[in-house]
C-alpha cells in the first residue's frame, strides 16, 4: 500500500499483458481472475451516498481515467490520494464487487451478508487486495458489541476475519486501512501541489535549480523573496521532486516553516540541525523536594512526606497509598532524567479550586473578600474590625487552614454556598436517583419509562411534553416511592438545564431542529483548512430566489422574482460566476455558471461543494466536471454548514442588496399584517436586465473591495495575493471555445438521434439539418445530440467522431431564441387543445413556432405558457457572451483529456476490452474534442 512518504508522481498505465504478468506473479487463480476482471470492466457495484455526517466526494482520477468514489472524506479520501500518487499502487477501483461473508448476528446465529468493500488495489509489491476504510473510533465501537465484526491483531493492525474467509483461495488479499493512518500534512501538501504534476515546466526552473545547486536549503519564503524566482517554479520542482520537502512534517505553502532541498541528502541532513528556540518558551519549574510538594513520577502523582539527610519519603495519592523510601542520589538522576517532575499541571487540588472559583457566584467572592480582609486585620493588628465577631474570625481562619489543606489555597475555603455546608449534597440518594430518572425521560421522550412505568407505552410523537408535565412526573415519582420531600420544580428544571442542549433538541425534535445549536463543521478533507489553502482550490455553488419582483421590459407586468445561482471561492469568499433566470434550478443553470466562470477566469475551482440536489445529479453535470477536472464534493443533506460561505454570502446578497431595491419582497415576513398598498407587486420596477447589471456591480465591484470580517481584508486582496503565492497553474487553464459551449450543452433523452439522409435529425417535433447527413453511409445511423437549454434554434450531433453544430431545418425566424423549457411547454398546450376538440394539422417546428408567436405577452390565464414566454423574452436581453468557432484562445488549453465518462462508471485501462459496443462502429477512437481543443483535464 501507498506511504506517507510516497513519490506524488503518476504511475503508468495498465495494458492487458501487464495484467496477465500480475495474475501469473502472484499466482491469482481463475477465480479470483474473473473477480479482479469483472470489477474492472464493470460500473461500480453502488453509488455511494453516506450518511448524514459523511462528506461524499467524487475524485476525478487521472490514473484510472474516471471518477472514483470517496464515501469519507476523513479516511476514504486520503485513502484515494495515496493510491493516486503512489507509483507502485497501478490499479485502483471503488466498489468494485459484491461479497458474501458469514457474520453473527445479535443472537449470535451465523448468517450470510453482502459485503462491497471500499476500493479493489493493485500493487506491485504485495499484489491485488481489497480494503476497507474505517475511522478507528467505529471499530473500537465495534468491540463492544456482544460479536465484533472486525479484531485488533498485537501489532495494531485490524482485521476483517469474515471478509479474508470469503476471498480464501482467490489469491486476493484483504486489509483494514484506519484513520491512524492518515497523515494530514502529507493529504495537504498533495492538494496543494497536485495541479503541478506532470504538467509542462514554467519559466524560471532553471534559475530556481541553480539557486537550489548553491545554497543546498533554503526556506521557502526566502527561495520565493528572490529576485526572478516565479512560485509556479518552485512548486513545480517541489511537486516533481527536483526540489525536496518534507512531504510528511510540514505543510510546503507555510512558508516560514517550510524548506527546499537541492537533493535528498540535503533534507536527510537538515533534519538533524537543531529546531530553532522557541521565541517564547514557558518558564522553568523548580521541583522542590520538601514536605508537602507534589509531584509526577512516571506520570502517577506523590505527595513528598519528609526529606532527610540521606533520603527522601514519597507517598501515592492512589488508592493504595503506598509510602517509598528514594536515596538523594537516585532521586537526583531521577531528577535530572525528567522521571520526576513537578505535579503542579495535573495536581487534583488545584483542578478542585479552579472548579470552586469559577461556580462561585460574585456574590460569594465578594464575601470571601470581606472574610479574607477581616483575617488580614486581625493578624496585623491583634483584634477584629468594627461589626465583626471574634467567633467570626476563629470560624474564617479555620475555614482557611481547610482550604489550605484541602486545596492548597487558604482563600478557597472562605468562598461558601448559602444553605448548607461544604461538601454536602442538595439531594439525598434516593431524591437523586428519582431526578435522574426522570430527567432522562425527558431527554429522552421516545424511551420506554423506567422504574414503576415499565408496562407503559410512549406516547405519540415521542411523548415530548413539557416542564409541567416533568414535574407532575417526579412528584407522582416520589410519592409513590415514599420519598419526601421531592425536589422544587427549579432544582428540575437547573437538572435539565445542564444536559446538552443540541443533544435535547435532538431526542425530542430529531436531526434537522437541533442542528441549528451545534458547532461549526468543516467542509473538506481531513486536516485540512475547510476552505482550502488557495484561492480556486475549493469553490461553492448553490442556488437561492432573490427577494425581489421583477418586471417584463414590454409591458410593464410582474414576472415574478428570480433564482439566483453563484459560484464563489471558499477561500477568498470572492464571487467567480453567477447566474440570473427565472427557471428554478436545472442541470443547465449548473452549467451556464460553470462556463460563465471559465469566460471571466478561463478556469475553474479544483473541488465544487454543492449539496444533494437533482440538478447536480444529473449526467450532463457529472460530465462536465469530468471533463474539466473538477472533484465533486457533496456535503450531507440539511446540512447548510458543510457549505457555510455560499449560504452566508446569499444573506450579505438578499440584506445588502436586494432588500435595497424596489420591489423588494421583505414586506412579505409580515403576512396578513402587510397591506395591500405597500405588497412589493406596485413597487416592482425593475427587470432582468436591470438585475443582471446591479449584479454584476455588487458581486465584482462592490462585494470584493469591502473588508470581510472573517478575513480582515477585502476578498480581493487575499484572492490575488494567493494566486501570486500559490502560482499560475497553466495546466489549469480552460479555453473558453465553441468545444466548452458544445461540452457544457444539455443532453436530451435518450441521448442519440436516426439520421434520416433527407430531413436530418428530429428532436421534439424540430428538425435539424447538417450537410453531413447527406452522406449515404449515416442514413439509419444513431448519432449523439446535445441541445443548447436557452436556445432551441440549434443542435449539436456528433458524426464520425467529431461534433457539429446543427441548424433548424424550418421555422428557424419564429423558434430562434427560444429555450427548450418553452418549447416543451408549448408541446403540451399544443396537445391539451387537441384533447379538448380543437383540431389541426400535424405539429411541426413551422407551426409550433406560430403557435408559440400566437400565446403573446403574459394574460391572466391559466396555462404556464405565456410567463414563460415573457420571461424567455428577459434573458434574451441578457448580455450574455457565446463562444464562436473562430474565437481566439484564451491564455492556453489544457493539454491531453480526462474520460467523460460520468457517474462514476469505469472506463477500462488501455488495450482492455468495454463491457458494452459502441452504437456507431465506424468510430475508430472516442471523440474528447480534440478538433476544438478546449481543455486538457490535468
Amino acid at each position: 500500500m501507498a506511504t506517507a512518504d510516497a513519490d506524488p508522481r503518476l504511475a503508468g498505465s495498465l495494458s492487458c499483458e501487464d495484467l496477465e504478468r500480475a495474475f501469473e506473479r502472484f499466482g491469482v487463480p481463475g477465480s479470483g481472475r474473473r473477480l479482479v476482471l469483472t470489477a474492472l470492466v464493470g460500473d461500480p457495484v453502488r453509488r455511494v451516498g453516506g450518511g448524514r455526517r459523511n462528506v461524499v466526494v467524487r475524485y476525478n482520477s487521472r490514473k484510472m481515467g474516471c471518477l472514483i468514489q470517496a464515501e469519507s472524506r476523513s479516511v476514504e479520501l486520503p485513502f484515494v490520494y495515496r493510491c493516486e500518487f503512489d507509483p507502485h499502487v497501478l490499479l485502483y477501483l471503488c466498489q468494485p464487487a459484491r461479497l458474501h461473508v458469514r457474520l453473527r448476528d445479535s443472537r449470535g446465529r451465523s448468517r450470510l451478508r453482502p459485503y462491497v468493500p471500499d476500493f479493489l488495489v493493485y500493487d506491485d509489491r504485495t499484489g491485488f487486495c481489497f480494503v476497507e476504510c474505517k475511522p478507528v473510533s467505529v471499530l473500537e465501537a465495534d468491540q463492544a458489541k456482544p460479536y465484533p465484526k472486525f479484531t485488533r491483531l498485537e501489532d495494531g493492525r485490524w482485521t476483517f476475519p469474515a471478509a479474508e474467509e470469503a476471498l480464501r483461495g482467490h489469491g486476493v488479499s484483504h486489509r483494514i486501512f484506519t484513520s491512524d493512518e492518515v497523515n494530514p500534512i502529507w493529504d495537504r501538501n498533495v492538494r496543494f501541489l497536485a495541479g503541478y504534476v506532470g504538467a509542462d515546466e514554467p519559466a524560471g526552473v532553471v534559475e530556481v535549480r541553480g539557486k537550489l545547486r548553491r545554497q543546498g536549503s533554503i526556506r521557502t519564503r526566502d527561495l520565493l523573496a528572490a529576485p526572478g524566482v516565479p512560485s509556479a517554479a518552485v512548486w513545480w520542482l517541489a511537486a516533481n521532486r527536483e526540489a525536496w520537502i518534507e512531504w510528511e512534517r510540514c505543510f510546503v505553502a507555510d512558508l516560514d516553516a517550510s524548506w527546499a532541498h537541492a537533493s535528498e541528502s540535503a533534507l536527510l541532513a537538515h533534519r538533524h540541525l537543531p529546531l530553532p528556540a522557541d521565541p517564547s518558551p514557558e518558564p522553568a519549574v523548580t521541583v522542590k523536594l520538601e514536605p508537602g510538594a507534589r509531584l509526577l513520577w512516571d506520570g502517577v502523582p506523590w505527595t513528598v512526606l519528609n526529606r532527610g539527610a540521606d533520603k527522601v519519603t514519597l507517598q501515592d495519592e492512589g488508592a493504595a497509598r503506598r509510602v517509598v523510601s528514594l536515596p538523594l542520589p537516585s532521586a537526583s538522576v531521577l531528577l535530572r532524567d525528567g522521571a520526576i517532575a513537578c505535579g503542579a499541571p495535573t495536581d487534583h487540588a488545584s483542578e478542585a479550586r479552579e472548579r470552586i472559583m469559577r461556580s462561585a457566584s460574585p456574590e460569594a467572592l465578594d464575601e470571601a473578600v470581606r472574610r479574607q480582609q477581616a483575617i488580614d486585620h486581625f493578624t496585623a493588628h491583634g483584634e477584629p474590625p468594627a461589626g465583626v465577631s471574634l467567633a467570626s474570625i476563629r470560624r474564617w481562619q479555620r475555614w482557611a487552614r481547610d482550604g489550605e489543606r484541602r486545596y492548597g489555597l487558604g482563600f478557597a475555603g472562605l468562598v461558601r454556598r448559602r444553605g448548607r455546608k461544604p461538601g454536602t449534597p442538595d439531594l439525598d440518594p434516593r431524591q437523586q436517583e428519582v431526578l435522574a430518572q426522570v430527567v432522562d425521560e425527558y431527554v429522552h421522550p421516545r424511551k420506554r419509562p423506567k422504574g414503576g412505568d415499565d408496562g407503559a407505552k410512549r406516547t405519540r410523537g415521542g411523548g415530548a411534553g413539557g416542564l409541567a408535565g416533568a414535574y407532575a412526573k417526579l412528584v407522582e415519582r416520589c410519592r409513590e416511592r415514599d420519598v419526601s420531600p421531592p425536589p422544587s420544580r427549579e432544582t428540575l428544571r437547573r437538572a435539565i438545564k445542564r444536559e446538552p442542549l443540541a443533544e435535547v433538541v435532538r431526542q425530542r425534535r430529531g436531526d434537522g431542529a437541533a442542528y441549528s445549536l451545534e458547532g461549526p463543521v468543516p467542509a473538506t478533507g481531513h486536516g485540512t483548512p475547510p476552505h482550502g489553502d488557495r484561492a480556486f482550490e475549493v469553490g461553492e455553488v448553490d442556488h437561492t430566489p432573490l427577494d425581489v419582483r421583477l418586471v417584463s421590459s414590454r409591458t410593464g407586468a410582474v414576472l415574478g422574482s428570480p433564482w439566483l445561482t453563484v459560484l464563489t471561492d471558499a477561500y477568498s469568499r470572492k464571487p467567480l460566476a453567477f447566474e440570473l433566470t427565472f427557471d428554478p434550478p436545472s442541470r443547465a443553470t449548473v452549467l451556464n455558471v460553470l462556463s460563465e466562470c471559465v469566460r471571466r477566469h478561463n478556469r475553474v475551482p479544483d473541488y465544487l461543494v454543492m449539496d444533494r440536489g437533482s440538478e447536480f445529479q444529473s449526467t450532463d453535470v457529472e460530465t462536465a466536471f469530468v471533463a474539466l477536472g473538477i472533484d465533486k464534493v457533496e456535503r450531507p443533506a440539511r446540512s447548510p454548514r458543510y457549505g457555510a460561505v455560499i449560504e452566508r454570502l446569499f444573506g450579505a446578497v438578499n440584506t445588502r442588496f436586494a432588500h435595497e431595491l424596489a420591489g423588494s419582497t421583505k414586506l412579505l415576513a409580515l403576512g396578513r399584517a402587510l397591506s395591500p398598498s405597500h405588497h412589493p407587486d406596485r413597487d416592482a420596477e425593475f427587470t432582468l436586465s436591470d438585475l443582471h447589471e446591479f449584479c454584476e456591480r455588487w458581486f465584482f465591484e462592490v462585494y470584493p473591495s469591502l473588508v470581510h470580517r472573517t478575513l480582515g481584508q477585502p476578498p480581493d486582496d487575499l484572492f490575488h495575493h494567493s494566486l501570486a503565492v500559490a502560482g499560475e497553474r497553466l495546466s489549469r487553464y480552460v479555453r473558453f471555445d465553441q468545444g466548452l459551449r458544445i461540452l457544457l450543452a444539455a443532453t436530451p433523452e435518450p441521448p442519440y438521434r436516426v439520421v434520416d439522409p433527407g430531413r436530418g435529425i428530429t428532436v421534439d417535433y424540430l428538425r435539424y439539418w447538417h450537410d453531413a447527413f447527406a452522406s449515404g453511409d449515416l442514413a439509419g445511423r444513431q448519432v449523439d445530440v446535445k441541445l443548447d437549454p436557452a436556445d432551441c434554434s440549434v443542435a449539436f450531433a456528433r458524426v464520425h467522431g467529431q461534433w457539429i453544430s446543427c441548424d433548424l431545418a424550418e421555422g428557424r425566424e419564429y423558434l430562434l431564441g427560444r429555450s427548450w423549457r418553452q418549447i416543451r411547454i408549448g408541446v403540451r398546450e399544443w396537445r391539451a387543445q387537441r384533447r379538448e376538440g380543437i383540431r389541426s394539422l400535424r405539429l411541426n417546428a413551422t407551426r409550433l413556432g406560430h403557435f408559440l408567436a400566437g400565446i403573446g405577452e403574459v394574460s391572466p390565464s391559466e396555462s404556464a405558457l405565456p410567463a414563460q414566454i415573457a420571461r424567455d423574452a428577459e434573458l434574451v436581453s441578457l448580455p450574455r457572451s457565446r463562444a464562436s468557432p473562430d474565437r481566439p484562445p484564451a491564455l492556453r488549453v489544457i493539454p491531453g483529456g480526462r474520460a467523460s465518462d460520468p457517474l462514476g462508471t469505469r472506463r477500462p485501462r488501455p488495450g482492455l476490452v468495454p463491457s458494452s459496443a459502441r452504437k456507431d462502429e465506424d468510430h475508430e477512437e472516442d471523440f474528447r474534442f480534440e478538433d476544438l481543443e478546449p481543455f486538457d483535464g490535468r
